[in-house]
This record gives structure tokens, sequence and C-alpha cells, in this order.
């Protein structure tokens, strides 16, 4: 993808400009040496010289104002040409106030002819051949500082005090004193002032008075201060400068600027660098929005457009496109978010996505998707990142149409939205976490097996005693004593059973042991280390690690040898087994012919049965020592599980400790709108749940959630002591405490220690005044008060991407007016916003850098090509008016409070 998209109007931005430049017109303007100002190619290199000198520091917009004289005017403008610098025309002059008079800067129209400009000068009473002294200082106007105003503003143009604080300065008390500066300065038509410095360092009287709250000079509304190099030479051009954001580069686009300073106006060390990601740039093909193209803003973007214009189709494609981690949680969200990328999005539909990540460098990515297919990532250069998803670059937050009251109403979602403002301060121990129920649930499964064995060890071990007391019973007969060499021999027989037994048990865990002696070498090969500082270090390690390993493979592979060895010497073909195997039978043949000897003196008894007993008893004896090994295993496996929860059980307690302080971070900084807090375990009513599905039959299980010293570890601990510890602890019945015990079985109850019940998020809003608050939890407040909280904490500072549709649904208009758009105009300059919207309120008077109106027919959505940009556009603003609900009321306000 080409960079063209960035030529597609992105709305308001900041310029820099320096409005106030003088020519050589001015006696006091230090020209380039060797140059004749008689002659035009010596003129027009000085003409050329303001635009080069302006492009090479940056600046985009120059206010060419002279003292009483508009004649470098068409030659900077001719130079400017083909450039993407824009030139202001005016003039600066001598209002006849004060000491010495008072200057004024006024600006025009880029367009504006000189002629007209000329003739404002004589209106002003400045006679074309009478406009300065001898000495070629300029003269005074005929008019009064407040009457030249009014004349200038008459004319189209708008006006500047110029340097306030020093000589001929409006604030400058040896300049100017008394009623006619105050008169002067409340002038609302007077929209800036120039001052020296960044606006805060101003003190004393200035202070006060640039902060509005000077008596007799306040003004409606507090006036914009800019920094100007008032340039005598090329060099000076742009030593001082003003940040000024317009999306009109025309006069009304400065005028909308200054009458909104807070939004438009910085000087160089206010404006914050970008230190946020955001989406630059998206485009549709096929479905509903095929071809649709959007350039968006780093700051405030709202679209527009009636019922069925797609912007919600844009939203929710833009969600889409960095995948499922990003899709709606909320049951009804969800449904709407997939029936939109269903019936308008549709099949072989495409979305692409250009977006900026900030850390921990800026680089520009591109995220594809497809319908029904996976986002792919790719880098500037378009090779495609198989290893990276799109929340590994960037992440957004987004939420749809209503999004915002599922949140108000889900104790879980409100978490999460705690969470976000943690950063990756979870992260480890999220991590841990994960990591400690594996290894728990590990630990079940060896418990559980390891119970059973012993279990079958016990059994079998539990017959020990009557095979015994039977045996006794033969050895009374005297049977024993006469088949004792039999005895000796299936006694050998299981001997050597065991012993084939442990060499084959012995094999196998060399086999497990081989595989566990890999030593994992992390570093590269030899030819990639000569790059590094310390390639000798790092070989030398190599070649341990590989000795290492060879050393591990010898030993192995001994072993190996060593218990094959044995093997063959203990096998059935083995020559000592073959020889014994021989004795054996002819034992054997011995003692069938000694049974038939004994048959008449040892009538009804079975000698074959002894034999068996014995050799029963045999196998059974060791299985003692046997389940002695493995009960001390268990209890190992059982001190270990202790371990491993207690460190969960950390792991969780850590977990709130990180949100609890978040929580008052977050109260701290809305002190006074909104108090969050967490409580630890407090989400009990889950918990109730969780049993219930674990079991049938139950009742009373919801009088657990009431129970605040409700725990994992103390239920499991009081269902072990059994159904009356329960019923006392828990305040439920004996009959309920007892089904909940005996369906509770021991692998349950295992299960059940990792479970986890939830941190319980309380978010509570002042409805009352900031210095009588009273606060009010969400789940006792009305629909449009639980979406005020929520959205209150959603448009608190993050460096994400936040796209949003319609936020203003269920909420009050007035809520709207005075806390959303305080907040988009606070934060817009930190985060990008990307809203959908019917309320004119938020794109009027939230100031929106980029509005997109959207429009559509029955089959196609588009923006027309002079329907993107800010409200200082006129072709936007008829739109927002006709559009938008409160259109023209919203304009009204914005005009009550900034005077326009």
């Amino acid at each position: 993808m080409s960079n063209a998209y960035l030529k597609i109007n992105n709305g308001a931005n900041f310029l820099l400009a320096d409005l106030h430049i003088h020519t050589p017109q001015d006696k006091r303007f230090t020209c380039p040496s060797g140059l004749n100002l008689n002659k035009q190619a010596d003129r027009k290199k000085v003409a050329e010289g303001y635009i080069k000198t302006a492009m090479d520091k940056g600046i985009n917009i120059l206010g060419i104002t002279e003292h009483n004289d508009v004649s470098w005017i068409d030659e900077i403008r001719d130079a400017a040409k083909g450039t993407d610098i824009i030139i202001f025309p005016g003039f600066e002059l001598s209002a006849d106030s004060g000491a010495g008079g008072i200057h004024i800067i006024a600006l025009f129209e880029p367009d504006t002819d000189v002629t007209v400009l000329d003739d404002l000068i004589t209106q002003a009473g400045l006679p074309r051949n009478s406009r300065f002294h001898h000495d070629g200082s300029p003269k005074l106007s005929s008019k009064s500082l407040d009457e030249l105003v009014d004349f200038i503003t008459k004319n189209k143009g708008i006006c500047i005090a110029a340097h306030v604080i020093r000589d001929h300065g409006i604030l400058n008390k040896e300049s100017m004193t008394g009623e006619l500066r105050v008169k002067a300065w409340a002038n609302e038509k007077l929209l800036a002032a120039e001052i020296p410095d960044v606006r805060a360092k101003l003190t004393g009287f200035a202070k006060n008075v640039f902060d509005n709250t000077q008596d007799l000079y306040k003004r409606k509304r507090s006036i914009a201060g800019i920094y100007s190099s008032d340039a005598r030479s090329l060099e000076e051009i742009g030593n001082r400068a003003t940040w000024i954001k317009i999306s009109s580069k025309t006069l009304h686009g400065i005028k909308h600027a200054f009458l909104d300073w807070e939004s438009r106006v910085r000087h160089i060390e206010e404006l914050i660098e970008n230190p946020f990601s955001k989406i630059i740039y998206a485009e549709w093909s096929g479905g509903f929005l095929d071809g649709l193209k959007i350039h968006f803003n780093d700051n405030l973007n709202c679209l527009i457009g009636g019922k069925g214009t797609g912007k919600s189709t844009v939203l929710e494609t833009l969600r889409f496109a960095f995948g499922t981690e990003f899709c709606p949680k909320a049951e009804k969200a969800k449904e709407q978010h997939e029936e939109i990328l269903k019936d308008v999005f549709k099949k072989g539909s495409r979305i692409k996505v250009v977006v900026e990540a900030h850390h921990p460098i800026k680089k520009k990515y591109f995220i594809e998707r497809t319908y029904n297919d996976p986002p792919i990532v790719k880098d500037e250069n378009g090779e495609f990142l198989s290893d990276l998803k799109p929340c590994d670059v960037v992440c957004i937050e987004s939420y749809g149409q209503k999004e915002i009251y599922e949140i108000s109403k889900n104790v879980v979602f409100q978490l999460k939205l705690i969470d976000k403002f943690i950063g990756n301060q979870l992260d480890k121990l999220l991590d841990d976490e994960k990591s400690l129920i594996s290894q728990i649930d590990q630990n079940k499964t060896d418990y559980l097996r390891l119970k059973k064995e012993i279990d079958g060890l016990n059994e079998k071990i539990g017959r020990l005693p009557k095979l015994e007391e039977d045996l006794k019973k033969y050895k009374e007969s005297g049977l024993p004593e006469k088949i004792a060499q039999k005895s000796k021999y299936e006694q050998e027989q299981q001997y050597i059973t065991q012993v084939q037994d442990a060499v084959t048990t012995t094999k196998k865990n060399i086999g497990k042991i081989k595989t566990s002696l890999s030593i994992s070498d992390p570093l590269p090969s030899a030819e990639e280390l000569e790059e590094m500082p310390n390639k000798k270090l790092l070989i030398d390690l190599k070649n341990i690690i590989k000795k290492g390993q060879e050393d591990l493979e010898k030993l192995c592979k001994q072993m190996e040898d060593s218990i094959s060895v044995v093997q063959d010497s203990v096998s059935d073909t083995s020559d000592s087994i073959k020889k014994w195997k021989t004795l054996y039978d002819e034992e054997e043949k011995k003692y069938q012919e000694l049974i038939k000897q004994l048959g008449s003196d040892f009538e009804g008894i079975d000698p074959n049965d002894f034999i068996e007993k014995q050799n029963e008893v045999n196998k059974l004896k060791p299985l003692k020592a046997t389940k002695g090994q493995k009960d001390k295993e268990l209890s190992e496996i059982a001190k270990k599980r202790k371990e491993l929860l207690t460190n969960l059980y950390e792991n969780r307690r850590q977990q709130f400790a990180v949100r609890d302080k978040a929580c008052r971070n977050i109260t701290e900084r809305l002190n006074g709108i909104l108090r969050v807090s967490v409580e630890y375990e407090g989400d009990r009513v889950s918990f109730a749940e969780h049993l219930k599905s674990l079991r049938s039959g139950a009742q009373q299980l919801e009088k657990l959630a009431e129970n605040n010293s409700l725990s994992v570890p103390s239920f499991i601990d009081a269902v072990s002591q059994g159904a009356e510890k329960v019923s006392e602890i828990f305040g439920i019945t004996t009959n309920s405490a007892a089904k909940i015990c005996e369906s509770l079985k021991e692998d349950k109850l295992l299960e059940l220690e990792t479970y986890k019940i939830e941190t319980k998020t309380t978010i509570e809003l002042n409805v009352a005044t900031k210095d009588k608050p009273k606060y009010q939890s969400t789940k006792n407040l009305s629909v449009g008060q639980k979406c005020t909280a929520i959205l209150t904490l959603i448009l608190l500072e993050s460096c994400n991407p936040l796209i949003i549709d319609q936020p203003e649904d269920d909420l009050d208009n007035t809520f709207i007016f005075s806390d959303i758009v305080q907040k988009l105009r606070k934060e817009k300059e930190r985060r990008q916003f990307i809203i959908a919207t019917h309320n004119a309120n938020i794109p009027v008077l939230g100031d929106a850098e980029l509005i997109s109106v959207l429009t559509a027919d029955a089959e196609h959505g588009e923006v027309q090509k002079d329907h993107f940009g800010s409200i200082d556009d006129e072709a936007v603003r008829k739109p927002v008016e006709t559009i938008l609900e409160g259109g023209r009321e919203a304009f009204q306000l914005r005009k009550d409070k900034y005077g326009f």
C-alpha cells in the first residue's frame, strides 16, 4: 500500500504559524547583503527567502503584516505558489490611543487583493502618500484602538493585539492605561494578543488579565495568547511561532482557532507529542462500504450520518479487523456485531487498516482481514509477519451500541474495565497464576492416581490376616514340613519374577532420564556469534554446553548398556534362569510323587491350596513396604499441593492489591465524580452458582453468598469436617449441608481448591455536588446514571485508540454537554477517539478534528470528498446542523460559550 492515503483530508491539524512578519519596507528590516531592492530579480530573491526560511523552520502559515504597507504581499504570495506555505495578508497599524499609539495586527483571507488592503489602510486615516514620517517611521491611524478593531472586523479581517507587554502594547502601562484600555481589551472582536512566552509563564497583572480574573478587564471569555516573531530579517522568521489547529486554511479557520484557543492554540512547548498508538487509515472493499476510504485524525474523529449510512458498520468492521480479542463480550452487543458482519460486511469483503504503534518507537503496520478469515499483519514494506497478531502491535478499546449499558450491569466486565488502567502490572501475576493452576491440576492427577494405588494396596494387604491364619492351620497339620522344599522353590520363583520386574522398571526409568537430560542451547550458531562483541566468551559457553551434552549422552549410553546386560542375565533365556528352571521342573516331579504318598496321611487337606496361599502371602508381604513408600510419596504430594495453593492464594491477593491501588488512583483522578473500589473475593454469588452446577437438589446455597467469611479454603475445610460444621459456619440447614458434603467427594473438593472467587468491583457515582458528595453504587442508579459512570471510566486517559458507537445512548444530554464533551476536549491530544454519534454536542462542543459525514443509497455507503473536515469548514458545518440531533442548538451553545 502506497502513502497516497496521507493526501486524503483528515480534518484539523496543528500547523506552525508566524503571524507577525515585517518586510523590507520597514526601515529597521535587515536585508541580505548585496541585493538591490530596486531590481525586480533581487526583490524576488528576498520573497523566495521568506518561503525558504519558513520551510526550513517548519512554518506552515505566514502573516505578512508590515506597518501601514502591503507592497510586498503579492511577491511573497507568488513565491509561496507550489508549496504548502499559506500566506495571510495584512498589515500592522498604530491606533491613536495611549502614549505614542497602540499596535494592532490585521489579517485577511489569503486571496484578498492588495488594493483592497491598501484602501483599508487609507480608510483608517492613512492616505497613500502620508503613511510615514520623514525618518521612515509609521504614522498613527486616525482611529482609536477600539474603533480600529471594529473597523477591521467590519471589513472581514481579524485583529490581534501586538506585543501587548512591550512598547506600544495594550497591557504595557507606559503605553496605555485607564478606561480606554479597559474598553479596548474588553472588545470581543479583539480575538488574540501576542505574548512573549508560554502563557503559563505570565505573572502579575498580565497573568490575571490573560486568566480573565482581573477586575474591569474581564471578558466574556479569556483571550487567545499567540507567539510571533515580529521578524525584521529573514533569519528571524519563525524564531517565535504558534501551533494553530485548523481544517479550513482560511481566515475563518484562524478565527475559529482563536475563539477556541484552549483546543486549537499552543505554544511550541505546550504541544503534546503524540505518545499513543493510533489508527491512521482504513479502506473497505466489498460489501456495503465498498470503496470507502477514511484518513483518521490523531485526535477526535466523529462519524455522522442518517440512519443506515454505515456508521456502525465502520466501527464494527474496524473492531473485526483487530481480531477476536476485541470482539464484544456482552451477549447483545456480540449478536449485533455478528449481524452487521453477516448482513452488511458479507463474505468476501475485506478491510485494510494502517496503524501506528508508539512503543518502544513509532512504527507503522498494515492489518488486513477478509470476512471469515483471521487477520494478518504486515510491516511497512508489505512483508507478512506471520507470528504477530494485531494486538501485538496496537491494542484498541471498542464499544458498540448499548454495550456500555451491558457493562454497567455486569461485574465481570467492570473488573476488566478496571484492569485496562493497570497495564502490564497484572500480566506476570496472571501468567504465574496460570502456571500455578497447571501445576496444581497435575498435582491433583498425581494425588488421585497415587491414592487409588494406595487404596488398591490396602485392599490387597487387607487379605493378609486371613491368609496367615489359614497358613497357621496348615502348619498345625504338619503339612508344611513335608513340602518345605517345594515351598522354597515357589519362594525362589517369586524372587526371580520380582528381580525381572525391577530390571524392566529401571530400564524404563533410564529412558525417561535420557529424555529429560537434554541441555537446551539458547545461543545462536557460531557463525552468527561472530558479530557479537564478546564472541569468544559466548563461543566458549557454547562449547561447554556441547561438551556437557556429549558427556550426558555417554552416561546415558553406559546406563542403557549396563541395564541391558543385567536384563539379559535375568531373562528367561539366560543360562542361570534356564538352569534354575530345570531344577524347578525336577522339584515339581518330586513334589507330585510326594503328594501321592501323602494322600492318605493328610486326607481332606489340599497341599496345592497351601502352596498357593503361601505364594500369595509371599507376594503380599512386600506390598507393605511398597505402601509405606507410596504413603510417603502421597504425603510429599499433599505437602507440595499445600505449598502451591498457598502460592496461588498469595498470587491472587497480590492481584487484588494491584487492582485496589488502581482503584484508589482512579478515584483520586476522578475526585468528586466517581468512586471506584474492589472487594477481595467479593463475587460470592458466582461461587454459589458454581456449587449449584457441581451438584443437584441443594437448597439455600444462595445463603453462602451472604456470608462475608466465605472463601474457597474455609468452605473446603468446613466440608471436610462434615455437615454440622458447614451448617454452623455458613448458616444453612443441616439437611442442605449434608447434601453438599455428600456430593462434594474428594476429587471435586480438590478441583474446587483452585476455583477463583473473583474480585468484586463497586463503581459509585456522585449524584450530588463535589463539595457535598453523595455516592451511589451503579446497582442503585438509573440507566442513564449507570452509563454515565461507566463512560466516565472509559474516557479516562489511555494510550489505546477508543472506538465508541453512540456513547450518548441512555445518557442525559446535560451530562453530555457538561462532562463527556469536557473529557473529550481534555483527552483528545493524549488519545485517539473514533466515535459514531447522532448528538451534535459531541463533534461541535467537543471540537472534533475530523467529522466524516456518511451518506448512502440502498446498496452503498460513502463519504463525499467535501464531507471530511472540522467545523471550521462550512461544507462540514451544514450537514452537522441538518443531520445531527440538536445541531443548530449545539452551534448556538457554542456561540454562547465562545462567541461564534
